[in-house]
């Protein structure tokens, strides 16, 4: 009789594998909002429009005293550039009633009664004027007009002066002197027939 043979066991093949079913797996549970990490990428940030830089900021001040040995007259003029032009403020007390000259001069010293300031600040060479009124070209840069005082001695004055500058350009004031002269600018030539120096103050500039 033959010898029995012993079966086989069924041996698994690749095709088998291919074919099993594939165990589930579990979807990825999505993170809470607060443990989520944070992104290496820095956030955009809003970038504000830069404003149009200020002008330089410096102010030009006078200290306005009597040129006579016991006068009272004292004064302020304040100087400031702004985008309009040169913002002239001058105030006055203790001065005679009426209307007096008032003009920028060229250097900065107020000795030997008012004098030591020079003449007229002039660049342009200009005929006198009313520099808000005629401009560079038919008035001097310092000629500021009249000042009219009341009753009571005070006075003030303020001008907007376009092209005027502190310290830069052509027509600068720091450095110079402002006079009050004892009578009235008729503006006539050459310089406005406004006699004596009564008032004198140097202008100095001071950065903010």
């Amino acid at each position: 009789a033959a010898p029995k043979t012993k079966a086989k066991e069924p041996i698994s093949t690749a095709q088998d594998t291919v074919n099993a079913a594939p165990t589930p797996v579990d979807p990825p549970k999505a993170l809470p909002p607060s443990t989520k990490p944070a992104s290496k990428t820095p956030s955009a940030k809003t970038v504000e429009t830069p404003a149009t830089e200020p002008l330089k900021r410096e102010t030009g001040r006078a200290i306005i005293r009597g040129t006579a040995e016991k006068s009272k007259i004292a004064g302020t003029a304040i100087f400031t550039p702004t985008s309009a032009g040169m913002k002239v403020e001058i105030q006055v007390t203790n001065v005679p009633p009426g209307k007096h000259g008032l003009h920028i001069h060229e250097h900065n010293s107020c000795a030997d009664g008012g004098n030591d300031a020079g003449g007229h600040y002039n660049p342009e060479s200009a005929p006198h004027g009313f520099i808000t009124a005629g401009g560079f070209e038919k008035a001097h840069a310092g000629d500021f007009g009249n000042l009219e005082v009341g009753p009571n001695g005070a006075g003030k004055l303020e001008l907007i002066i376009p092209c005027l500058s502190l310290t830069d350009g052509r027509r600068t004031i720091g450095g110079r002197s402002i006079i009050l002269h004892e009578k009235e600018d008729t503006f006539g030539q050459p310089t406005g027939n406004a006699g004596g120096r009564i008032g004198c103050g140097a202008i100095d500039v001071v950065s903010n």
